[in-house]
């Protein structure tokens, strides 16, 4: 499932078209849909809680869990420059994307007969890192950096899980 793009915004823009050199600059902010990265929490917090039976561990409690805060927005970069020689030429380019430094940030609550037995909250630090593309097209480098994204959602989830699980472990 891949994330919808919510928006972008471009933060600097800049070219210097000079006889001997040029020079160029792009950074953009994009931001996907919280909702997106949610729904995809989401499926996989179930999917997790099934694999390890969290149902079962709950027994007739109740858990409710609510996001916080959650990782969705990063900075594409594309900067370089040209230098030209009278018979040859030197270009140094970077183009990467930079996640913006944001945690998940999880609450929940654990219900039994109506009443709060535990109400806590769980940070996770994000995992994606910036990456640097090397050989790919800007297109293929842009999706592995959103399957990464999304694959550090589903790590997220399952840590999630395993941490209320371990929580569960110590009541009654």
């Amino acid at each position: 499932m891949l994330a919808v793009w919510y928006k972008s915004e471009k933060l600097k823009s800049q070219f210097i078209p000079a006889i001997l050199f040029w020079q160029w600059e792009n950074n953009i902010a994009c931001q996907v849909s919280p909702q997106s990265v949610g729904e995809m929490f989401k499926s996989n917090f179930i999917h997790f809680s099934e694999l390890l039976e969290l149902s079962d561990k709950l027994g007739n409690k109740r858990l409710e869990i609510k996001i916080e805060e959650i990782p969705s927005s990063f900075v594409y970069a594309n900067k370089g420059h040209t230098i030209i020689f009278i018979i040859a030429y030197t270009v140094s380019q970077l183009e990467a994307i930079y996640p913006e430094n944001q945690d998940f940030t999880i609450k929940y609550e654990l219900r039994e007969n109506g009443q709060v037995k535990i109400s806590e909250e769980i940070h996770i630090t994000n995992r994606d890192i910036p990456v640097r593309n090397i050989w790919s097209s800007t297109g293929k480098f842009t999706r592995n950096y959103m399957e990464q994204f999304e694959n550090n959602i589903k790590e997220t989830a399952k840590e999630t899980v395993d941490k209320i699980m371990a929580r569960l472990t110590f009541i009654d």
